[in-house]
């Protein structure tokens, strides 16, 4: 392990001179995160909702560093197209 805490918690915010639909685009992509992201490489869409609407599932997978590897499921939790995108982390079940 890092010997550094786990992070629980955390946002970003980023001023990107492009236009907001273009922006939003990308970003609520869950697909394409492994292209953005030290931690996460990568993340399917889930049975269920609309890919990107609010509710719809994904899991993502993650690595840090050679050893640590984990997945996680999380779902939409806004999504304003030009606007505002959104998810969480669910629990473990």
């Amino acid at each position: 392990m890092t010997g550094r805490p786990w992070r629980t918690e955390g946002s970003v915010s980023v001023y990107i001179d492009a236009a907001p639909d273009e922006v939003y685009a990308h970003i609520s992509d869950v697909t394409r995160i492994g292209e953005r992201s030290p931690e996460c490489r990568s993340a399917q869409w889930l049975d269920g909702a609309m890919p990107g609407a609010i509710g719809a599932r994904f899991r993502g997978h993650n690595r840090s560093g050679f050893a640590a590897r984990w997945s996680r499921t999380c779902a939409v939790v806004d999504a304003v197209p030009g606007r505002s995108s959104a998810f969480r982390t669910l629990p473990q079940r």
